[in-house]
């Protein structure tokens, strides 16, 4: 869904729905959660 957004604004020269900050920040976020989530599975293995 995030993605056909995504591209319907650039294939449409409309803005993003969300913003390149907002991006960064939230895969950052996930990144670190994931990093998180190995290192627990990697302590309890």
């Amino acid at each position: 869904m995030e993605l056909s957004k995504f591209h319907d604004s650039i294939a449409n020269n409309e803005p993003t729905p969300v913003g390149i900050l907002d991006g960064y920040t939230a895969l950052e976020v996930a990144y670190k959660v994931m990093d998180q989530i190995n290192e627990a599975l990697y302590f309890f293995s």
